[in-house]
């Protein structure tokens, strides 16, 4: 039998079905040879049974009749791998050909259950998006992305950080079973972050490696500038905050958001006629004034009715 551990490979997919034929092409060319590979088709409305690689033994396809969000199309394929380490990769990501075997060779022992490489942008001569994070502040709900915009020079070297970064990470089968899946009640933006604090609390380490990067074309499903995009992070990052503050620094933080940070960003918006960015942060206000008290456990995109849903918690 294999010395080799098994390696699930999940890619969510949801439009632009060419570039996730490329991230596919680049799996199934990992030198690492025990692969399984999750294609899932988050309610795409594309037809993507023929596309190439599906016909690789390795490969399953899985398809939602709804988009599930990142956390929740992700978790379809993570309640059926089988692998001793998971992969998770946006579909908009390249991976080189040694990923994996470079990250199972550095990972650090059993103590660390989350870990991701860095992020380079897609073509830009390695230009970084992601080298770590630094941890959010319970006052502000600001952090640093380390070395964004700096140039990648490989270290083989694996190092804690405050958050994985969900466009490629892999996690252990032991931190997997003890924190659980993807927490579900963000849809998109803040699930790795919110996921990094329950990995950590389930007593694991969470780490970034710098011996190899992953090339990110990145934004491609809403767009660096939307009003959708603004919508999620908003109502994310509020979620988030609710989530982990203690009691006595929530309303430090609710100040510094409501009669600070964000009239500024407000203010900027009115000057650039940005009328969509303004009601997109009024509805994302509004969907945490509706939900005042528990948090509900799952929730869909812009414009639908969150319900309460068993996810695996």
């Amino acid at each position: 039998m294999s010395s080799l551990p098994l390696v699930s490979v999940i890619i969510l997919h949801f439009r632009h079905p060419d570039v996730s034929a490329d991230c596919l092409a680049h799996v199934l060319a990992q030198n690492h040879q025990r692969l399984e590979v999750w294609l899932v088709d988050n309610a795409s409305g594309e037809e993507v049974r023929s596309l190439p690689g599906l016909e690789d033994h390795r490969v399953t396809l899985l398809r939602s009749d709804r988009n599930l969000g990142f956390a929740g199309g992700n978790n379809l394929a993570l309640r059926q791998a089988k692998g001793e380490f998971v992969v998770l990769i946006n579909n908009d990501v390249i991976l080189p050909s040694n990923w994996v075997s470079k990250m199972i060779s550095a990972w650090p022992g059993s103590g660390w259950g989350l870990m991701s490489s860095v992020i380079v942008k897609f073509g830009s001569e390695n230009k970084l998006q992601y080298a770590g994070y630094t941890p959010l502040s319970p006052f502000t709900g600001r952090n640093r992305v380390l070395g964004a915009g700096e140039t990648w020079t490989p270290q083989d070297k694996a190092e804690p950080t405050a958050y994985a970064q969900g466009s490629a990470m892999m996690v252990s089968r032991a931190a997997l079973d003890a924190a659980g899946l993807l927490p579900e009640r963000y849809f998109l933006y803040y699930e790795e972050l919110d996921w990094s604090e329950r990995v950590r609390r389930a007593g694991f380490q969470v780490g970034v490696y710098h011996g190899v990067a992953a090339p990110h074309y990145g934004s491609l499903t809403l767009g660096k500038d939307s009003p959708d995009r603004w919508y999620y992070y908003h109502r994310g990052r509020l979620i988030f905050q609710r989530s982990w503050l203690a009691p006595w620094q929530k309303p430090i933080f609710f100040m510094y958001y409501l009669f600070i940070a964000s009239p500024k960003e407000l203010l900027m918006h009115s000057l650039q006629k940005k009328w969509g960015h303004l009601a997109a942060w009024a509805q994302a206000l509004g969907w945490h004034l509706r939900h005042p008290g528990r948090l509900p456990d799952w929730v869909g995109p812009r414009n639908a009715r969150p319900k309460q849903t068993d996810n695996g918690h």
